[in-house]
């Protein structure tokens, strides 16, 4: 293992959601400590930057989720209900400011070998070696090249791509950059995809927003400005007539 990864031996008593771990008594936001781990997808294999590798039984690796690198490990940290990702799901994630692909490589180790992860990406961005690796070490990452992940041109591209692989998209996750960014990608894509549950990482003043364009149902909202100043984590369900 690389220098940057702490092996060392411990016992789970929780399953958080399937596929994401705890130890500890308590969630994030009370007076117990709680860490939360997904099982490493490739054991065995470094991850650029990673914390620390947990191994236990049977020589199964769990890394831990850092809600610093990661809106999807902050939104657990912050006591996100349910995130409606899980072995076996369909997601399709709209990258912001994951240079380093944490939260890619999360998703892949929680959908597991019987999942996929799409990411839809500008070219220039798939050229980041972290996102190359992903690329070359995981079956379950697949990237499909967009222009403006805003322009409604990119719901068709992602539709057409993924199509391609015989895949439906059960999750939207979109990690948002800038204001308006959200509604509109949920929009889009939803109206092209007929996914069934996204789940947004969002700016709060995007929230009215998302129930206007038909995200009609917010199941749960969480911020997480403590970790990501001015930010939440949204998880709605989206309506089909």
């Amino acid at each position: 293992m690389g220098d940057q990864i702490r092996p060392y031996y411990a016992n789970f008593g929780t399953t958080l959601f399937d596929g994401v771990f705890l130890q500890g008594k308590m969630r994030a936001g009370t007076n117990e400590t709680a860490t939360y781990y997904t099982k490493k997808l490739e054991p065995g294999q470094d991850f650029p930057h990673d914390c620390e590798v947990v191994t236990i039984q049977d020589n199964v690796e769990y890394r831990v989720m850092n809600p610093i690198l990661s809106k999807l490990a902050a939104s657990i940290h912050a006591g996100i209900k349910k995130i409606y990702v899980g072995p076996g799901s369909n997601v399709l994630y709209v990258p912001g400011d994951d240079s380093c692909a944490f939260t890619i490589s999360y998703l892949s180790d929680i959908v597991g070998k019987d999942g996929m992860v799409f990411v839809a990406a500008k070219q220039d961005l798939m050229q980041n070696n972290n996102f190359i690796g992903l690329l070359n070490t995981r079956s379950n990452v697949q990237f499909v090249a967009v222009g403006n992940t805003t322009h409604q041109d990119s719901a068709a591209v992602c539709k057409n791509s993924i199509d391609n692989f015989g895949k439906k998209i059960d999750v939207l996750f979109c990690d948002v950059g800038y204001v308006d960014q959200a509604h509109r990608f949920v929009h889009d894509n939803f109206e092209n995809n007929q996914a069934v549950v996204p789940d947004v990482s969002i700016f709060l003043s995007e929230q009215a927003k998302l129930q206007e364009c038909r995200f009609i149902r917010l199941f749960n909202v969480v911020t997480i400005t403590s970790l990501v100043p001015e930010w939440c984590c949204a998880v709605g369900s989206f309506y089909h007539p």
